[in-house]
């Protein structure tokens, strides 16, 4: 199977939805000429420049919320569980990532609260929260605070959502995303 998608894509082709069937369906595709394809576009934008994020689990499996997929959630096995680490260690993290020329820190915790400003000592840092589930007040909190992105993902569709979670509903998940675009935070 011939691809050729990424001058397409250089092009600015879009694929029409029959394509893009076809090619997840594909019995005969290469997975190593669709990486081909897609490296083809990454370095065409990017070059050879490689972005870092650290990520910090500062609090695990103590959430309310029943979310099958995340380690966060009140699922999670009982010895992968501890409160939220100390702020220092927060901060620190954040230090090495300084150092290390680490581009973006994710603070990943459960619950539904905003984090501490770390922007001030470490201004060129961008800051990730994860937080789960969020409320307008809580997000302006965090633009304020110097949260340049939200990690909030739409782990799955609409009609299947109450499969993975019955503590929320996919709308929740939704309106956490628009809040954030909303505040100028990059979702």
């Amino acid at each position: 199977m011939t691809l050729n998608l990424a001058q397409r894509v250089l092009n600015r082709e879009p694929l029409t939805k029959e394509e893009a069937l076809k090619i997840f369906e594909s019995s005969e595709l290469d997975t190593f000429d669709l990486l081909n394809e897609a490296y083809t576009v990454r370095k065409h934008y990017y070059g050879k420049k490689v972005k870092l994020n650290m990520i910090l689990n500062a609090k695990s499996g103590i959430c309310a919320e029943d979310c099958g997929y995340c380690g966060q959630s009140v699922k999670m096995k009982e010895k992968q569980r501890y409160a939220l680490v100390e702020q220092d260690q927060i901060k620190e993290g954040a230090q090495v990532a300084t150092e290390n020329q680490i581009g973006t820190y994710c603070i990943v915790m459960s619950g539904r609260g905003p984090v501490e400003d770390i922007k001030k000592v470490h201004p060129q840092l961008k800051i990730c929260a994860c937080l789960g589930l969020t409320k307008e007040e809580q997000a302006k909190k965090l633009k304020t605070a110097g949260v340049d992105r939200y990690n909030h993902n739409l782990n799955t569709s609409e009609r299947y959502h109450g499969e993975v979670v019955t503590t929320h509903t996919y709308e929740d998940r939704v309106n956490t995303v628009e809040m954030m675009k909303d505040n100028n935070i990059s979702p």
